[in-house]
């Protein structure tokens, strides 16, 4: 999701969208568009709804980006230049909405949630659940596409990854899968989506990319818009982290 916000109603807007409960990222951006979050509701119909509400209260326009396809979601910094590369294999997956959980799904989720606890076998200590039977469960959601991953949250810049930016791309429909799964494969990248453009946002193909300094991420978007023939494109550099949390999910019997 992003917005034009006037800078002298951007703190207001910005706590405003951290106040949805379904909002777990937010950035300001340096471009027009320079709120960018991430929104999460059981359909795009509800979401829509909810940025309708939110453009009304705040007399801002909010644009969406559904995500169509999902090229990469996974977070890896290489924190040593000396060791080599390592990527997992391109997995390429379409989002869902709903999917019917049993309980014991329903009561890994509460569990996978919360932070582990520093034992040797945390799922042991899933409340309510046998080790194996939350074990089972989490295969279950990882197989569905449910669950993405279980990860420790990094702090990158501490890493030395200080510049960050948001690759946006024009990529014709008959090479966006392509161009999409070769942009998945570089080490530099976290997220890489392939979302729906809007009347004057052209672009539909999106990579996070992390950099040890500003002129490697130019360098990097240069090679690889050289490489694949990219003409138009634009990175967003992150200029501010309104908010970066999970977003918990709490099941109403």
């Amino acid at each position: 999701m992003t917005a034009q916000t006037p800078p002298d109603r951007l703190d207001e807007t910005a706590r405003a969208i951290n106040d949805l409960p379904g909002v777990s990222h937010n950035y300001l951006r340096d471009h027009n568009y320079n709120l960018w979050f991430t929104l999460q509701d059981s359909s795009m119909e509800r979401i829509d709804s909810i940025l309708s509400d939110l453009s009304k209260r705040l007399g801002v326009e909010f644009r969406s980006l559904p995500a169509e396809r999902v090229f990469k979601l996974d977070v890896r910094f290489q924190s040593r230049p000396d060791l080599p590369d390592s990527q997992p294999p391109v997995r390429v997956f379409s989002p869902a909405f709903a999917m019917e959980l049993s309980e014991p799904q329903k009561m890994a989720i509460r569990f996978l949630q919360q932070e582990f606890p520093l034992v040797f076998r945390p799922f042991e200590r899933a409340e309510g659940l046998e080790e194996q039977v939350c074990l089972e469960a989490a295969r279950t959601l990882l197989e569905k596409g449910v669950l993405k991953r279980i990860a420790a949250v990094v702090n990158h810049y501490k890493l030395g990854y200080s510049a960050n930016g948001m690759f946006c791309a024009a990529v014709p429909s008959d090479r966006i899968e392509s161009v999409g799964r070769r942009l998945a494969a570089y080490r530099q990248i976290s997220h890489c989506y392939q979302r729906r453009p809007f009347a004057g946002w052209p672009y539909n193909l999106f990579a996070m990319i992390h950099a040890r300094n500003d002129a490697m991420l130019r360098m990097w978007t240069e090679d690889f818009s050289h490489t694949m023939k990219i003409n138009d494109f634009v990175v967003l550099r992150t200029v501010r982290e309104f908010k970066k949390e999970p977003v918990l999910i709490n099941f109403v019997d």
